[in-house]
């Protein structure tokens, strides 16, 4: 990526968004339109999660791109300190705000939940369950599946990528690009295959979601200039990066990208001929050209949609947020507030939930995770990182 450039302000607003999308649709007052009056808007809002995945790939890619460039090696060990410091704080203020006063209400619940938080394993619930008898469903933290998808995605990724960038380095020359045309058709397989293979349980499945997340580093490396000028491009390759430019950054293709992100989050838009999920890969592709012009900076429309000072900020704070929304969302399922159920009550509640998830996300954020950011900061200066990897200084990845 560029090197130049030390902090991408329009992707913390993009985070935000993605953020905003899953609380909506786990809103309380969301499940009760859809339930009595079969109420279809908004209830797309699961595409955040699906834009999480791509802006998690291209971000951390582009981090391990400078550093191997840099040092001819990643710090394997310093990239999973640095990930322990950015994850854990939160995690250990949502078990001290919600899972120990849950101890004293249902103490096996408490504990399954935060077995599956702390372990990164609300993917593998069914399989951890099987093993474990006594460990129950987390439905207070059930929306942390992607989350585990992630890390564990992050638990290879380092080792795998030193292999690819040192047989590249070895042949001197570019040979990762060049596959990304035959990365996408193994992905639209997956798509159409796993679904008949796993049914219900293809949706959280890790295989595919890797691929999605990948999907994003292929760009950090599309995009990377320190990249290209370090490694021979082949003709393929040269091809394949001018093909995506045009693509990407063309201005039509920009605006309906977000317009179509916009609508499958508004109406539901239903992608799926012959029950075939390929809406996920359409997800995938247009998430990724809405990160690039994110990135980029240059599109009109994109800077006027995403240079609203609080809503960075809501992109900053968005790991807190996403982490904290469910379990307060979820307190009205334990019967906790008595009264009708009414829409109106449904919407007061929600506002008050929203505000309450506000509140202890920007606590978490100033009291809690600044300091362990200032810490991981210190840390990449000890270990002399090159300043253009200052992406993740400035752009944290969750």
């Amino acid at each position: 990526m560029d090197s130049n450039l030390k902090y991408y302000p329009h992707l913390d607003s993009l985070r935000a968004f993605a953020c905003l999308f899953v609380i909506i649709f786990h809103s309380n007052t969301v499940a009760f339109l859809r339930s009595k009056y079969h109420f279809n808007l908004f209830q797309g809002g699961y595409i955040g999660v699906d834009l999480f995945f791509i802006l998690s790939g291209f971000l951390i890619t582009g981090i391990l791109i400078d550093q191997f460039i840099t040092a001819d090696k990643v710090d394997v060990f310093t990239f999973y300190k640095k990930r322990l410091l950015r994850l854990y704080p939160p995690l250990i203020v949502a078990t001290l705000v919600f899972l120990v006063p849950l101890l004293f209400w249902d103490h096996v619940a408490a504990l399954s939940n935060l077995f599956f938080i702390l372990t990164y394993t609300g993917d593998c619930v069914i399989l951890f369950r099987k093993i474990f008898p006594v460990l129950q469903y987390p439905s207070m933290f059930s929306h942390c599946w992607s989350l585990a998808v992630e890390e564990q995605f992050y638990l290879v990724f380092p080792s795998l990528f030193m292999i690819i960038m040192k047989y590249a380095r070895k042949h001197n020359g570019d040979h990762i690009i060049g596959t990304f045309i035959l990365y996408n058709l193994v992905f639209i397989i997956l798509i159409i295959a796993l679904p008949i293979l796993l049914k219900s349980y293809f949706y959280k499945f890790f295989l595919w979601r890797f691929f999605q997340i990948f999907f994003g580093g292929y760009l950090a490396f599309i995009y990377s200039k320190r990249y290209q000028e370090n490694f021979v491009p082949s003709k393929i390759t040269a091809n394949t990066i001018n093909w995506i430019y045009r693509i990407y950054e063309n201005s039509f293709v920009s605006a309906i990208a977000l317009l179509l992100f916009f609508s499958i989050f508004i109406l539901n838009i239903n992608l799926t001929p012959f029950n075939i999920p390929i809406h996920y890969y359409l997800l995938t592709v247009l998430g990724s050209i809405i990160i690039i012009n994110a990135y980029k900076g240059e599109n009109t429309l994109y800077r006027v949609l995403l240079s609203n000072q609080k809503l960075r900020y809501l992109g900053k704070i968005s790991y807190g947020l996403y982490l904290f929304h469910f379990p307060i969302f979820y307190l009205k399922r334990l019967n906790i507030f008595n009264g009708p159920t009414t829409l109106t009550s449904t919407i007061i509640l929600d506002i008050v939930s929203i505000l309450a998830t506000l509140t202890l996300a920007i606590l978490s954020y100033e009291l809690v995770e600044k300091r362990f950011l200032h810490y991981k900061r210190k840390l990449e200066h000890s270990n002399k990182i090159n300043s253009s990897a200052s992406l993740q200084v400035f752009n944290e990845v969750i």
